[in-house]
């Protein structure tokens, strides 16, 4: 009873600990999901500020001008109708001879030296009211002040534009930027700004691989050992053709990467690219709802443009620090025979009237990818090979060495038996056992020792068969592998 009654006392310990630890954390999202919002909610507010001090500053300016330009005229007309005045006989003659010069046009105009470069004309009429002239504007000097915060304005517009997109930028996520997604999704403390019109569509998650959809956890991720590197390419490559001319019916396809990262927010991602942004929304009002092997696709445009930076060059190399789970940016598959392969390396799109000579280059090209393709499978799979030999030779030592042990103890045990009975013989006078059946028994041993060296060799000799045999077989098929391609 005492027992029972402790182990009650400690479920109710644990459960009462496993909702206050719920609560904690229920309380500690609410408060960072309060911070967000009351961040967000001030970028908000300082960006609807800074707009209504532009837009007062623009109407202020206008305002001023407006008043200047009103006193300008204001004085030439004063200044005309004094003239006009003062000398009546000569200004009926200008006005005569400017009606006549200028019959199709009624205005004049000043030379460009007659005002500054920044100054623009206005067109004021004159006392007549016959030719309209032209004036310099009189420019409105700017204080310190003002200079000052313009100059500040213009850093700051400087500084925006060299961060943007990178992790320094404080507003926008530089991952959202480079690959679409982010691993902190919607809790994310910086901004995720979805484009209204881009040329680029992600379908998260549309890929399910051999090995993709079993995996699930970091401890799950042996599993795809059981599926061999052939094998998950080919069924890539079939996922390749189907999708692909389903997308090139919308328009002309200039990237297509499919993502084989283990993390939630890249696993199975589709990233397409079309030359224009018409393509990119006809796809994503085609394909949102629509399904694809018995899952409901999701598309959305992103701000994707460059793909040099979102793909992981050292998972390329086989050698991303991070892994499949932990690097936030794209493990993709080769595309077969090196398709779209310049738009990875953000290279200018190559045009569609290639010369003889580009097709044979290009070619030359695709037979080189392929090879490049050929090897890197090879390479993987002899790696694999190489690792399973190394392992069953372990094993093989390893149990070759423990008979060698259990038979070092066999003769070690049989050898104090025979002394413990020569001893007794011995001790019992010449009823005992001969010299002679002891040495019989030494030859007898002997005689099996050898018959085991012999039966070792012979393993020895299956075991380097059956290497040979398994080379065979990795080389067959890796020309089967060759022919295929």
């Amino acid at each position: 009873e005492q027992e029972e009654r402790m182990r009650q006392l400690q479920e109710e310990e644990e459960q009462r600990k496993h909702v206050e630890d719920e609560r904690l954390w229920h309380e500690r999202e609410r408060i960072a999901r309060e911070q967000f919002e009351r961040k967000r909610l001030w970028e908000e507010s300082e960006r609807i500020r800074i707009q209504a001090e532009e837009e007062a500053r623009r109407a202020q300016e206008e305002a001023e001008r407006a008043v200047a330009d009103e006193i300008q005229r204001q004085r030439e007309a004063l200044s005309a109708a004094a003239e006009a005045w003062r000398n009546p006989d000569s200004t009926a003659a200008d006005s005569d001879h400017a009606t006549a010069t200028n019959h199709h046009d009624h205005t004049t105009t000043i030379p460009a030296n007659a005002y500054a470069a920044d100054e623009t004309p206005i067109m004021v009429s004159g006392g007549g009211g016959d030719a309209p002239q032209q004036t310099p504007r009189v420019p409105r000097p700017k204080s310190q002040k003002q200079e000052e915060a313009e100059e500040k304005r213009k850093k700051q517009e400087e500084e925006s534009v060299r961060m943007y997109g990178t992790e320094k930028d404080p507003i926008n996520c530089s991952f959202w930027i480079k690959t679409g997604a982010c691993r902190f999704g919607a809790n994310c403390g910086k901004r995720h700004e979805k484009p209204a019109v881009s040329n680029a569509v992600v379908f998260p998650g549309m890929y399910a691989g051999l090995f993709l959809s079993e995996v699930v956890a970091e401890e799950d991720a042996d599993e795809n050992l059981m599926y061999d590197e052939a094998e998950i390419y080919k069924h890539f490559k079939e996922f390749y053709g189907d999708v692909l001319p389903e997308f090139q019916k919308f328009g002309r396809v200039t990237q297509l990467k499919v993502c084989r990262n283990y993390a939630h927010h890249l696993k199975g991602n589709v990233y397409l690219q079309y030359d224009n942004t018409d393509s990119a929304q006809q796809v994503v009002d085609a394909f949102n709802g629509r399904f694809y092997a018995s899952k409901q696709l999701f598309c959305e445009l992103i701000p994707v443009q460059k793909w040099k930076p979102a793909i992981c060059g050292f998972f390329e190399r086989q050698k991303c620090p991070k892994g499949n789970f932990d690097c936030n940016f794209m493990h993709v598959f080769r595309n077969p025979g090196g398709e779209f392969a310049w738009a990875d390396k953000d290279m200018p799109m190559p045009r569609s009237d290639y010369s003889r000579r580009d097709d044979r280059r290009d070619d030359r090209d695709r037979d080189r990818e392929r090879e490049r393709d050929r090897d890197y499978d090879r390479d993987r799979n002899r790696d694999r090979d190489r690792g399973r030999d190394r392992e069953r030779d372990r094993d093989r030592d390893r149990e070759r060495d423990e008979r060698g042990r259990d038979r070092a103890d066999r003769e070690r045990d049989h050898d104090r038996d025979r002394d413990r009975d020569r001893d007794h013989d011995r001790d019992r006078g010449d009823g005992g056992r001969r010299d002679d059946d002891y040495r019989r028994d030494d030859r007898d041993r002997d005689r099996s020792r050898d018959g085991d060296r012999e039966r070792g060799r012979d393993r020895d000799h299956d075991r380097d068969r059956d290497r040979g045999r398994d080379r065979d077989r990795d080389n067959d098929r890796d020309r089967e592998r060759d022919r295929d391609y």
